[in-house]
């Protein structure tokens, strides 16, 4: 289980306000008419108790003379009003919302893509996800339904208080005496309901991680039967969630009595106060009966709000774990712009490089020069630091000091983001066309460079057997690519992005090597005229390699070709006769006179 130390940042509240400013901003003219349609609406909801006071007073006055239909009209066009411009208000408050909605999951979903895999690891992907997923939906349930009807009751409290004023002040104020009990209500709830919403949507991230973390290792707990344990682990994060769920349910059902008592003070204020003014002849009765009612009218606004109080707070825990999300600073190696003179074209140096993980120093005092289509091999037990160097080099990581420089032709200077290219065996196939996989590295290539990354890696006999070739849907739902495929894929992209330098980390291909030796041609064409850095966890990958740089715990320790290193008889020398006796199908054949320049297209 991943330390809380390690999880995402929460938010400050300036950080939530900027980014909901950000998310309404272009929207001000949804905004506005949002507001005008409510408070027509809200206004309107005063007509009623008006002219029911005035007629009472009528009636108080000259029983006589009333002419009841004359005030149908105005109460059926106000209802009228009312109505179609409340429905119109919320429809309107609805769509801003989904615009606020949308605007927080792209922002949220385009911060985690820029994220390091590495960051993303140390914080578990149950929180990442619980982000993206359950709080937007908490959040989504706060601005769908609740939203318009939240903004309409908070305009008709402020529209009703101003018609309780306008009518009698004194009146006002007896209905104002039920504040002090929705304040002292508020006072107790509100300190009490944050750190349990809190804590419920921490729970949600928890229970998420765990099913995750069970799911991702699904071979290794089927190898050892674990699943009894990994099951009674998934049982106890999701009991511990319905249980603080259920206490928070419970929390919200035991103070809505102060509501009621809220309501009854300031009613029975208003009667009581009401009497003394009419027996006094400072009111009418028919001022308190439309001060009655308007009053009246609050219940529903206030009860609205206060309950919606519960929601906006877990809306309000939500949001600040999104708005923590989206506002992480970049977390990608600065670019240094340097020369050509210094750095040529394909050319990698590192200096005094140091790398931290988790409090601890995983790479030591690194200074490696990599000449202009070399290719280098990076061997070492696990551990020692190979992967770590390839991902600093692919920029993908920040070093603690040091400077990893990467020439490139286009600039003069280092731009790791266009001059180096990473595959891994980890190969993600993302549902949609195998051209929209393809594109995904060079958005820009036509249909003749799509199938020339295809014939390069060897995929092109597959590709013209698939039902809509390069258009064949693959991935979730749809076809599927062997481990082999997808590797090649992986490859295609690789060729297509025409980096400088590309590295080529082999972790976890060792199934793909003993099933099929069809990447050997795609491995070379892909290498072919480029500076290759390859992170070796197989030893037969290193012998076509110009350079074999051996690494131990973080720090290298020996560099040469792989007969100069077996000379040494070192470090290298141990792994290679451990090697030599385990049976390997060799996954880089190729010697350096095959490889020629890649033709620049």
């Amino acid at each position: 289980m991943n330390s809380t130390s390690h999880q995402l940042p929460l938010a400050t509240a300036r950080q939530t306000l900027a980014l909901l400013r950000n998310c309404v901003r272009g929207h001000g003219l949804l905004l506005s008419s949002a507001i005008m349609l409510s408070l027509v609406a809200a206004a309107s909801g005063l007509v009623a108790p008006c002219i029911v006071g005035h007629l009472i007073d009528k009636i108080t006055a000259d029983a006589t003379n009333i002419n009841m239909l004359s005030w149908v009209g105005p109460l059926l066009a106000a209802m009228l009003i009312g109505g179609v411009t409340a429905g119109a208000g919320a429809a309107t408050v609805a769509r801003l919302g989904q615009h606020i909605l949308a605007g927080l999951r792209e922002q949220a979903l385009e911060r985690t893509l820029q994220l390091p895999g590495e960051r993303i690891e140390q914080a578990g992907i149950g929180d990442v996800v619980s982000r993206i997923s359950d709080d937007v939906a908490v959040i989504g349930r706060t601005l769908g339904p609740l939203l318009g009807p939240l903004v309409s009751a908070v305009l008709a409290i402020v529209l009703t208080l101003g018609g309780l004023i306008g009518l009698h002040p004194v009146l006002a104020l007896a209905g104002l005496c039920a504040l002090p009990v929705y304040y002292f209500a508020l006072l107790w709830y509100l300190p009490r309901a944050t750190p349990r919403f809190a804590q419920e949507r921490q729970l949600f991230a928890v229970r998420a991680e765990t099913v995750i973390a069970a799911l991702r290792g699904t071979d290794t707990v089927d190898a050892y039967q674990a699943q009894e344990h990994f099951a009674a682990q998934i049982d106890d994060s999701s009991n511990t969630a319905r249980l603080s769920s259920r206490g928070i349910l419970w929390f919200r059902t035991s103070w809505s009595k102060w509501l009621n008592w809220a309501e009854y003070t300031g009613l029975a204020m208003i009667l009581l106060t009401g009497y003394f003014l009419v027996d006094f002849n400072f009111a009418t009765v028919g001022a308190v009966t439309t001060a009655a009612l308007l009053f009246h009218r609050l219940f529903n606004p206030m009860s609205m709000v206060v309950n919606s109080l519960n929601d906006i707070q877990s809306a309000a825990a939500s949001l600040t774990r999104i708005a923590g999300l989206a506002n992480m600073p970049d977390q990608v190696a600065p670019v240094q712009s340097l020369p050509s003179a210094v750095v040529r074209p394909g050319q990698v140096q590192i200096r005094n490089l140091d790398f931290d993980r988790q409090h601890t120093r995983v790479l030591h005092d690194i200074n490696l020069d990599i000449q202009p289509g070399e290719q280098v091999a990076l061997v070492g037990p696990s551990g020692a630091g190979k992967s770590t160097l390839a991902l600093l080099i692919a920029g993908l990581l920040v070093p603690e000091s040091g400077q990893v420089l990467v020439g490139d032709d286009a600039t003069g200077g280092s731009t790791q983001a266009t001059s180096v290219g990473l595959v891994t065996q980890e190969t993600h196939i993302f549902t949609g066309s195998l051209t929209e996989n393809l594109t995904l590295a060079c958005p820009d290539a036509t249909e003749a460079q799509l199938w020339e990354a295809v014939t390069a890696v060897a995929a092109q006999p597959w590709v013209v057997e698939l039902p809509a070739n390069l258009d064949t849907l693959v991935g979730d739902g749809a076809h599927q690519l062997s481990a082999v495929q997808a590797a090649q894929i992986a490859l295609a992209r690789a060729y297509l992005a025409n980096p400088q330098v590309l590295i080529l980390d082999e972790a976890g291909a060792e199934s793909i090597v003993r099933s099929s030796g069809v990447l050997d041609q795609a491995i070379t064409q892909v290498l072919r005229g480029r500076t290759g850095i390859i992170v070796a966890h197989r030893l037969n990958q290193v012998l076509s390699a110009d350079r074999i740089i051996v690494m131990d715990e973080g720090r290298i320790v020996e560099s040469g070709t792989h007969d100069e290193l077996l000379a040494v008889q070192g470090q290298y020398q141990r792994l290679w006769n451990a090697w030599s006796s385990i049976p390997e199908s060799p996954l880089f054949s190729t010697t350096r006179a095959q490889r020629e320049p890649k033709q620049q297209g």
